[in-house]
């Protein structure tokens, strides 16, 4: 379904409501509907043979086959523009040989190619032709059925396309950009820092130090960017912290 929609939500919003439109319109004038009928349906075959004939002369690569898939569509398109300009044809019969046509086409392609089929698709081509043969020979009344059909249609078509457009004006509405706001940079405060205080040992004496590791006497030795005193055993660093007190002092 996605294939039959465009991009533009707006587009695909007024392509549902025209259809919309077209199915009520169907329904209300059904009697006089019935004139144009064969137009409808003769278009309605024409589009239907065109995209099968873009879709099997991509799908198949055999020449034969390919010319087969150009056969139908002109056979088609004759059966269609016949039912326009006589009378001789209904819609009933055209259908019927659309059908048959569809059915023996598709197994004398696969005749052709030599290709092995699964049953279940093998039977139902031979439902089409099954179907053909009814509807050309017993001719059942298929007006009102294809009017009824064709509302069906024409309201599934236009809800899809009324629901992809919703669903395009959501996204684009998720997808919009919010409004930026300005703010003004609030300027912080340059902090200050602290000066360095003087790290001195005035209240220290040699007994304080003396009483202190010498891991923490290093340390202070470290803090006042002394060397040398890495080796030095615990008097020496007291007496060296002692001097650089005394000296700085």
């Amino acid at each position: 379904m996605k294939k039959i929609v465009t991009k533009n939500p707006v587009a695909n919003l007024i392509i549902g409501v025209l259809l919309l439109a077209a199915a009520v319109l169907t329904f209300v004038f059904e009697d006089d509907i019935v004139e144009i009928l064969k137009f409808i349906f003769a278009g309605i075959i024409i589009l239907y043979a065109l995209l099968r004939f873009i879709k099997e002369i991509k799908l198949y690569k055999h020449q034969t086959a390919r010319i087969i898939v150009g056969v139908e569509l002109s056979l088609v398109i004759v059966i269609a523009v016949l039912l326009m300009v006589t009378d001789w044809l209904n819609i009933a019969m055209t259908l019927g040989i659309v059908i048959y046509i569809r059915g023996a086409i598709f197994l004398l392609i696969q005749n052709v190619i030599r290709r092995i089929i699964p049953l279940a698709r093998f039977l139902l081509n031979l439902l089409f032709i099954t179907a053909g043969s009814y509807l050309i020979f017993v001719q059942p009344d298929a007006v009102t059925f294809f009017i009824w059909f064709l509302i069906v249609l024409l309201v599934v078509f236009a809800l899809v396309f009324i629901y992809f457009s919703v669903i395009q004006f959501k996204l684009k509405a998720k997808q919009k950009p919010k409004p930026v706001i300005e703010t003004k940079a609030v300027k912080e405060p340059v902090k200050e820092t602290p000066k360095e205080e003087k790290v001195t040992t005035s209240k220290y004496t040699k007994k304080a130090l003396m009483e202190k590791s010498v891991d923490d006497l290093k340390a202070m030795c470290k803090k006042r960017g002394m060397t040398g005193y890495s080796s030095l055993r615990k008097e020496a660093l007291v007496e060296k912290l002692w001097l650089y007190e005394h000296d700085t002092n």
